[in-house]
């Protein structure tokens, strides 16, 4: 009796001590691996600006149109001003051509704006439309020069010698006369308003000293065109 109840005891704790067992394995704790949480895919959209690339922005051909002007006559690329007057060059702005002699020169139509021309002697040349505006000829010799509609526009003429010289039609504008000589001039339809005639010898020989300062009724019958109304 007392063997049976001991193996009914074994068997007890047998079946007791499995449970226990049964009780730490079979409450297995679930599978605590996170689920997949990858979250959305968080990659920043393709954030490549769109190309920037600027049109192009190379300005238009800026090269300005040929300017180029017209070749220098052979006569104006002399040396100096004297060669290249002699060699009768139209372009003389501003020529240095003073004590030049330049007698019987032919500068029809040249340009002596400005142009510094002291005791240069003019006798006897060609200055036919020619423009002297502003020109120094104080003390020039132009005796018997052909000056018509010659523009000597506020020239100074200080002492210049223009008897016989030619101006018809030339503009004589606010010029200086003062000592100069214009005895046997033609000075028929020149311009002769606001000259300064002081001490000058009038194409009739009489002085504008001794006519109000002025050589208008003094001009050999010629009639200007304007400065003696």
């Amino acid at each position: 009796m007392r063997r049976i109840y001991s193996l009914l005891l074994s068997a007890f704790l047998v079946v007791a001590i499995g449970g226990l067992s049964g009780c730490g394995n079979g409450g297995d704790e679930p599978n605590t691996t996170t689920s997949d949480v990858i979250s959305p895919d968080t990659h920043t959209p393709d954030t490549h600006t769109a190309d920037t690339h600027t049109a192009d922005t190379n300005t238009a051909d800026t090269h300005t149109a040929d300017t180029q002007t017209p070749d220098t006559p052979t006569e104006c690329t002399l040396a100096t001003w004297l060669e290249k007057a002699l060699a009768g060059c139209k372009q003389l702005q501003g020529a240095e051509l003073s004590d030049a002699e330049l007698a019987g020169v032919d500068l029809t139509g040249a340009d002596l704006t400005g142009a510094t021309l002291w005791k240069t002697n003019f006798e006897n040349a060609v200055l036919i439309d020619s423009v002297l505006v502003n020109a120094d000829l104080t003390g020039a010799k132009l005796k018997g020069a052909n000056l018509t509609n010659a523009n000597l526009t506020k020239a100074n003429l200080r002492e210049a010698d223009m008897s016989e010289a030619n101006l018809t039609g030339a503009n004589l504008t606010d010029v200086e006369l003062l000592y100069a000589n214009l005895l046997g001039a033609n000075l028929t339809d020149a311009i002769l308003t606001g000259i300064q005639w002081d001490f000058t010898v009038c194409p009739d020989g009489a002085n504008s000293r001794d006519n109000d300062k002025t050589c208008c009724g003094h001009l050999n019958d010629a009639v200007p065109a304007a400065g003696c109304d």
